[in-house]
C-alpha cells in the first residue's frame, strides 16, 4: 500500500440454514393415576430448660380461653343501639392448653 493508508477487512457471518425438521413421535398410551395417600402427620412441641432438660411432647402450644373483657359503645352511654360502633377494651385471656407458661 502506498501512501501509508489503512486498509478495512470486513468479515461477515449470516449463519446456516435451518435443518429438516425430525420425525412426530407416537401419541402417548400411559394411563396416569393418583397416587396413595401418605400416613397422617403429627406434630410434637419440646420444651428445652436450663441444663439441657427436656419437657413434652405437648400435641399443642395454646388454647386460649377468653376469661374478662369490657364493652364499650362509642358515645359511652352504656346503651348499646342497633347499628352502633363498640369497642372490646381490657381484654383478657388464659391459655388452657398443655403447653403453659409458668406462673
Amino acid at each position: 500500500m502506498e501512501g501509508g493508508g489503512t486498509q478495512e477487512i470486513a468479515f461477515h457471518n449470516i449463519g446456516g440454514h435451518a435443518g429438516p425438521s425430525g420425525k412426530t413421535g407416537a401419541p402417548s398410551t400411559a394411563a396416569p393415576v393418583d397416587g396413595s395417600d401418605g400416613p397422617n402427620g403429627e406434630i410434637q412441641i419440646y420444651i428445652e430448660k436450663p441444663g439441657a432438660a427436656t419437657a413434652g411432647p405437648y400435641s399443642s402450644a395454646y388454647n386460649l380461653e377468653v376469661v374478662e373483657f369490657e364493652i364499650v359503645d362509642s358515645n359511652e352511654d352504656s346503651i348499646f343501639e342497633f347499628g352502633e360502633e363498640v369497642t372490646l377494651r381490657n381484654i383478657r385471656v388464659r391459655n388452657s392448653g398443655f403447653f403453659q407458661s409458668p406462673t
